[in-house]
């Protein structure tokens, strides 16, 4: 997603609904091109078309949340992850911005183990270079999330070195 493309979602999901028009005019490019980035928005789930507007999804999954202030929420991500080490073993909650964050340590190969509650987190690392636990509870189907007693953090080596929890 480029950053023309972040600035119209991030309008859409701060409005709930804008026309192509204001949209073509708040960055400066023809509503073709507006269009387009619509259609592309759309295939990826990320928002709805209309005649003439763009209208933001009505979901609380966290993919839709995690466009939400994004590029405040990639810059905390890069942040947090410039401080774990390789080798180390962190809890990340579950959240958009913590799936973010874990999606940063993915890219950045950094041979960490990430013990989560949310399976949304999981399946986003089902490719990473990392090892990842993934805690019991009752599925939480809004948040993608375990909870409850089943929760607690259990891992061989019995503690993890750093904790994420963001809301």
């Amino acid at each position: 997603m480029n950053s023309r493309q972040q600035t119209i979602l991030q309008m859409v999901i701060d409005q709930g609904q804008v026309s192509v028009t204001d949209l073509a005019k708040a960055t400066g490019v023809s509503e073709v091109t507006i269009r387009q980035d619509l259609n592309t928005l759309e295939k990826l789930s990320y928002l709805r078309r209309a005649h003439g507007f763009a209208v933001s999804l009505d979901s609380d999954d966290v993919e839709t949340r995690m466009m939400s202030n994004y590029t405040l929420k990639r810059e905390l991500a890069e942040f947090a992850a410039s401080l774990v080490q390789p080798g180390e073993t962190i809890f990340i909650e579950n959240g958009s911005s913590n799936a973010l964050l874990a999606r940063t340590l993915g890219e950045q190969k950094k041979n960490v183990t990430i013990i989560t509650v949310s399976s949304y987190i999981a399946h986003l690392l089902k490719d990473a270079p990392c090892e990842v636990i993934l805690l019991g509870g009752v599925y939480q189907k809004k948040s993608e999330s375990m909870v409850g007693p089943l929760d607690t953090p259990v891992h061989p080596a019995g503690t993890f070195q750093q904790s994420i929890y963001w809301y």
